[in-house]
């Protein structure tokens, strides 16, 4: 009988091993009695000999409630002073189905009182090969320590487990390797700690895990279309791990049949080539599987969607960054049905993989969230919840998710690079939608949150800057954003109010989007009521409010812009001035013809003068594009050129691969010349394909530098048009100001003449100053003008030519 393996007895002096080999002689003799006549238990407290009367020869050890282990008699050895056992080689753990097998173990127990006590256990990692993982491949087999302890005891291990509930724990620095179809994953040479219930059976491996994707030939795994089928939410690829599979880890750390020397020098050569490529697979640093079910998922956010998120129990736990829907990720603890129709289709079926139909899947998970919005096809930004709940069900007809949390505090813009940016300025609770029917789909915001309608304001030379707000609802559907709230922030600095209504539209086209503040409000000090403050992409900065002069009300409208705002309002006084007016309207209508003329090339002066200044920065703005699209077409052809030399180069280690010869009998020289054959053709056929998306990806931005150069060039022929327009109105308005001169020295001379004459106030606010004019009209053309006194009391003087003034109360 083999000596018992255990370090104290190693330490021992020669004697003491001596009197040890004896010793164990004895009781191997004595073992032998006992089980010849059918003794009921080995002589230790805990260990049951008799518990199955078809396995005579295999021995129970209690461990704790619902966990133990069943060994022959054979691998229990007694310790000399009887107070302890060892069990060594290969035992079982019972879960009322297969039994799970721990092989290579050793175990050291110490019985006090009434039960043993497992001081120490080692063995190899086991892994539950059943019901829906009994496909899965272990490939690398790590050799752990392990023990028993509570669900309590093991929370920082991060597992989902009952806190009173007893579990076994192993725990090691070796890698677990494991795969079924293109579905594989690593745990590297980290510490590895793995939890386990036998009676599910339910097993967590809680380690920086890398692959959880498959390779990229579809006929190795006899499924051309499974990625595709599945609308990019299928199992990805990861060559290096399809590679570590079958690369013939055999050592596995020492623990197996010792022929692992070359295969573990032919990993380390894959591993360091594979090494230099990219790796496609996603990184967690935890995964559980329950057969049964199990792993309850209970929401920790479900504000909003109380009605729609899902309480249920799962097959799969993973801790980490998982993509639960278009525009949607969680980083947190994901739990995943993968049958929940109970029709037998899931990624641990055959079928799976065939191309058939896509499988349902439940998912439920709590942790950050990262949300962008793709029913809004011209906005690619997304957002961050610090602490958030998502769940929902794909299937082929019904793919739903809903998900509800709060804006992560911490976050310095919130959906900043819109036309009119949104930003948190303290909580904020989203929650949302998310369909196959993009119409269906929304997100809904409340909280604490800001407007930014600064990017309007630059566009049309106004410094505008942020309001906020403390009560604001934000809602994003496929129509757009719009949010609503309230503000005692001002954007502009002469605008100023107590409290106003608040509320921005961000349209799909852009062009619709606006800002608007609503409310009592004053202009430098000058109120308005029933004003509206409003920055509109396309119309510009705008402002409307009534005002009073005396007794009169003025409904006021206007642009604010970059030399400052000015808003203006008529009003016509109900009675009119009589006057003989025959001559003194001809010759009027003279006047006004001169007047009309010189206002209009006025207003077109001071237009054109404007549009002189926007011509001259469209110009620097166009060339300043140009330069700007020169910068795609640059980076392109970089990256074109990148590939092309290592579509050349693979391409050459190809031919020299298909050039190298092996005998028939080297079949370790086949392999390797088959192995970089396909891995440099790879290669070479990735950086073609490359190379070629580039090439047809070139035309867009190429077409785009042509079109900046060509905008650029109309801009500059635009500003020199400009230019002489500016300088003919100048020489048009002078020869207009000598008739306007003539026309009134006739008038002045003609005798009174009868006729009736309407005043026409027209009240300005611009830069602080409230001013007023009065203009006469007769059968609706203006004959004549006049003052308006603002100080009360408020009136209008009209000058009557031939006449004098006559005046009106306001």
């Amino acid at each position: 009988m083999a000596t018992p393996r255990n370090s104290e007895s190693r330490r021992e002096p020669a004697t003491a091993r001596s009197r040890a080999r004896h010793a164990a002689a004895a009781l191997g003799a004595l073992l032998a009695v006992v089980v010849a006549s059918g003794a009921q238990a080995f002589p230790a407290p805990g260990v049951t000999c008799d518990h199955d009367p078809r396995r005579p020869d295999v021995c129970r050890i209690d461990l704790a409630d619902g966990l133990a282990i069943e060994a022959g008699r054979s691998a229990l050895f007694l310790h000399e002073d009887g107070r302890g056992y060892d069990v060594y080689g290969t035992v079982e753990i019972p879960t009322g189905q297969e039994p799970l097998v721990l092989a290579a173990s050793e175990m050291r127990f110490r019985t006090v009182g009434r039960r043993s006590e497992l001081q120490y256990a080692s063995a190899l990692l086991p892994f539950p090969q059943m019901g829906f993982l009994s496909l899965v491949e272990v490939s690398r087999q790590p050799m752990v320590s392990f023990g028993v302890r509570t669900g309590e005891e093991l929370a920082f291990t991060g597992a989902p487990l009952a806190p009173e509930r007893s579990y076994f724990y192993f725990f090691g620095d070796s890698a677990l390797e494991a795969g079924y179809g293109p579905i594989s994953f690593s745990t590297g040479g980290e510490l590895l700690s793995v939890v386990l219930d036998p009676t599910d059976p339910y097993f967590y491996v809680g380690a920086e895990m890398s692959g959880l994707g498959g390779d990229d030939s579809d006929a190795e795994r006899g499924g051309a279309d499974a990625g595709d089928r599945r609308d990019g939410r299928g199992v990805g690829g990861d060559d290096s791990a399809a590679g570590g599979s079958q690369g013939g880890r055999a050592g596995n750390d020492g623990a197996s049949d010792g022929s692992g020397g070359e295969g573990d020098a032919a990993d380390a050569e894959t591993e360091d080539e594979s090494s230099e490529e990219e790796d496609d697979g996603v990184s967690i640093p935890g995964v559980a599987f329950s057969l049964h079910g199990y792993i309850p998922f209970e929401p920790l956010n479900d504000y909003g969607v109380e009605d729609e998120m899902p309480v249920f129990d799962g097959h799969l736990f993973v801790r980490g960054p998982i993509p639960l829907f278009q525009g949607l990720t969680l980083d947190g603890d994901t739990v995943i049905d993968i049958d929940p129709d109970e029709d037998g289709d899931h990624p641990f079926e055959p079928t799976f993989y065939d191309g058939s139909e896509f499988p349902d899947l439940a998912l439920g998970g709590n942790g950050a969230l990262s949300v962008g919005i793709p029913f809004l096809e011209f906005f690619e930004y997304g957002f961050e919840l610090g602490t958030g709940t998502a769940a929902g069900r794909l299937g082929e007809r019904d793919q739903r998710v809903v998900f509800s949390g709060e804006l992560g505090l911490d976050q310095e813009s919130f959906l900043g690079d819109l036309p009119i940016g949104i930003e948190a300025g303290g909580r904020v609770a989203v929650y949302g939608v998310f369909e196959d029917d993009l119409l269906a789909s929304f997100i809904h915001a409340e909280g604490e949150m800001a407007l930014d309608p600064t990017a309007i304001g630059r566009a049309f030379g106004v410094q505008l800057g942020p309001v906020a707000s403390s009560e604001m609802v934000l809602d994003i559907s496929a129509l757009g954003l719009y949010a609503q709230g309230s503000t005692s922030v001002s954007p502009f600095p002469a605008l100023g109010f107590a409290e106003a209504g608040a509320e921005t539209f961000v349209s799909t086209n852009g062009l619709d989007s606006y800002f608007a503040l609503r409310g009592a409000m004053a202009l430098d000090g000058i109120g308005l009521e029933n004003a509206e403050f409003k920055a509109h992409v396309r119309d510009g900065v705008t402002v409307r409010g009534a005002i009073f002069i005396g007794e009169t009300e003025f409904a006021m409208a206007g642009d604010v812009g970059p030399q400052g705002y000015a808003l203006e309002g008529s009003v016509a006084l109900g009675e009119g001035v009589e006057m003989n007016a025959q001559e003194t309207v001809a010759l009027v209508d003279e006047l006004l013809e001169h007047e009309d003329a010189r206002k209009a090339i006025e207003d077109s002066l001071s237009v054109a003068s404007v549009g002189l200044e926007a011509a001259r920065w469209t110009a620097e703005a166009a060339w300043s594009a140009v330069e700007i699209a020169q910068i795609p077409v640059d980076e392109l052809n970089g990256s074109i050129g990148f590939h092309d030399r290592n579509a050349r180069a693979n391409y050459d280690r190809y031919r020299s691969a298909k050039r190298r010869s092996c005998r028939w009998y080297q079949v370790g020289c086949a392999l390797s010349r088959a192995w970089d054959i396909t891995k440099y053709w790879s290669r070479h056929a990735y950086h073609v394909a490359l190379a070629g998306s580039l090439r047809a990806a070139l035309f867009v931005p190429e077409k785009a530098l042509a079109a900046a150069r060509n905008v650029a060039e109309q801009a500059e022929s635009q500003l020199a048009a400009a230019k002489n327009g500016v300088d003919t109105l100048n020489e048009r308005l002078d020869d207009i100001a000598r008739l306007v001169a003539d026309a009134r020295r006739r008038l002045d001379a003609l005798p009174a003449i009868e006729g009736e004459i309407v005043p026409i106030v027209t009240a300005r606010i611009e830069d602080g100053r409230v001013s007023a004019s009065v203009v006469g009209l007769h059968e609706g053309r203006v004959v004549t003008e006049g003052r308006v006194r603002l100080e009360a009391p408020a009136e209008a003087c009209l000058d009557i030519p031939a006449q004098g003034e006559f005046c009106v109360r306001l």
